[in-house]
């Protein structure tokens, strides 16, 4: 379903933090183009509408519980456990020691 052409239901956001990066740029005009509302932080989406987070996590600390946001950090081996086609790289998972 693109949700460019479906109009039923709240539209999806992306919020961004300030001051902006090249990245979050980029982010945020392909959400825009998907049909997502691109927000600056600290506006709320209209409710029931899912809300999406690009930033770091300082920032995300302070603006995660006024915007309903439940943040998730992922496992310490996630990366190495994707496919070889997919990175095409050999990724370890070590220790600074």
């Amino acid at each position: 379903m693109n949700r460019r052409t479906d109009p039923a239901g709240p539209r999806p956001a992306l919020v961004l933090p300030t001051p902006r990066t090249s990245t979050a740029e980029l982010l945020g005009r392909a959400a825009a183009w998907r049909g997502f509302d691109v927000l600056a932080r600290p506006q709320r989406p209209p409710s029931g509408a899912p809300v999406h987070w690009y930033g770091g996590p300082r920032a995300a600390d302070r603006v995660a519980a006024g915007l309903g946001l439940g943040l998730l950090e992922p496992a310490d081996g996630w990366l190495t456990g994707l496919p070889y086609a997919l990175l095409r790289r050999r990724v370890r998972l070590t220790t600074l020691a």
